[in-house]
């Protein structure tokens, strides 16, 4: 596999609430937080773990439409 250029580390994260998130840790310690919803930017890993509700660089994913 190839060296990554932007990523310091990949993993999957539980958030015990039913959620499951793939991280991407960006060499500055900013962490995009992927799901089947959205993809959001956290400042770092402690951010996200906090889990406080306030807003962050959110794409929403569009959930497929049927028949399409």
């Amino acid at each position: 596999m190839a060296e990554l250029e932007h990523l310091a580390e990949v993993a999957t994260w539980d958030s015990g609430g039913g959620q499951v998130l793939d991280l991407l840790t960006l060499l500055d310690g900013r962490v995009l937080a992927v799901s089947e919803d959205a993809i959001v930017l956290y400042e770092n890993i402690a951010d996200l773990e906090a889990g406080e509700a306030r807003d962050r660089p959110t794409i929403f994913l569009c959930a497929p439409v049927s028949g399409a």
